[in-house]
């Protein structure tokens, strides 16, 4: 298991590729600047631009997704160049040199995804964002759901086309929470499920889900409808078996 460190967060890259994560973030007391010996270069990949923090995408289908306007630019790489507890500014960017292009996302807000070179980054943290409709540009763009595998994240099964429409009615309204009080609060220790959510353009978006505390990434507490229609996909799925 490899472990990348990421501005106040640790995010714990799941599988034997390193690709595919769950973002597990930890409130830190940092020291900026200042001199010192060793300088951080185990940063994941990720962009601050326009005070919205980008990460990037793994474990998604990105091949029809093309690269709109330019822009921006890198403006400063981190990894190898900073100290613990820097803060990022706009314009850095954790392992894309200095210079690398910076694009919209043909289908796209820029507040969503951006091309950061040849990849592709989505939103890990937009502070102007309310609900998750907000954070995330997927409405009328979820083609399925499926069910995966915590152990290798194969498919295990789909939600059938009703609860596909429902579930990403009512997860666009949720309201965004910040994922380290939920963490913090020990509300991620319970039995937990992951699925997929499959764009129209074949791309997806990963979510896990504890269903105890009815909470999930990236960072929401669920209402009771979300928590109907998951516990019934899983019972629909548990039954075959």
């Amino acid at each position: 298991m490899k472990t990348w460190i990421i501005i106040g967060t640790v995010i714990t890259l799941l599988g034997s590729s390193g690709k595919g994560f769950e973002q597990v973030m930890l409130q830190t007391k940092v020291d900026d600047g200042g001199p010192c010996i060793n300088k951080i270069d185990e940063y994941a990949p990720a962009l601050l631009l326009n005070n919205i923090k980008y990460t990037k995408v793994y474990n998604s289908n990105n091949a029809h997704i093309s690269k709109g306007k330019k822009i921006g630019d890198v403006k400063f790489k981190m990894n190898g160049m900073v100290c613990p507890g820097y803060l990022m500014k706009n314009g850095d960017a954790t392992q894309a040199e200095k210079g690398t292009g910076i694009y919209q996302a043909k289908g796209y807000s820029e507040s969503f995804r951006l091309f950061v070179g040849e990849d592709l980054y989505e939103v890990f943290k937009n502070p102007r964002a309310k609900t998750i409709g907000e954070l995330f540009d997927i409405k009328g763009k979820v083609a399925y759901i499926s069910m995966r595998s915590i152990e290798d994240h194969s498919q295990i099964g789909l939600f059938s086309d009703d609860a596909t429409i429902r579930f990403t009615e009512e997860f666009l309204k949720l309201s965004v929470a910040d994922f380290r009080n939920i963490y913090n609060e020990g509300k991620t220790e319970g039995e937990k499920y992951f699925f997929r959510l499959h764009l129209t353009d074949q791309s997806s978006l990963d979510i896990s889900y504890w269903p105890e505390e009815n909470v999930m990434t990236p960072g929401a507490y669920g209402n009771e409808e979300i928590k109907r229609i998951v516990l019934s996909q899983i019972q629909k799925l548990t039954s075959r078996h």
